[in-house]
């Protein structure tokens, strides 16, 4: 069995469209989730995230964080 670590990062339905065009996602996704990789290929996505979820990231301490839509 594989855990993943993921941080959760809610977000409001404008903010998840922007986020999704910069990954190429269909923009009514409501689920996004993005390992460092993407954070490199997209630097514009740190905007979206705090330094420590980004400190997280790059020392491995998560793999992914999910960007979702706070309902």
């Amino acid at each position: 069995m594989y855990i993943n670590k993921v941080i959760t990062s809610p977000q409001d339905p404008d903010i998840m469209e922007k986020i999704n065009t910069i990954t190429g996602l269909n923009v009514f996704n409501t689920d996004n989730w993005c390992d460092i990789s993407q954070f490199e290929v997209n630097p514009e996505l740190k905007r979206f995230i705090t330094d420590e979820e980004l400190k997280a990231l790059k020392e491995e301490k998560a793999e992914y964080i999910a960007f979702r839509i706070d309902c």
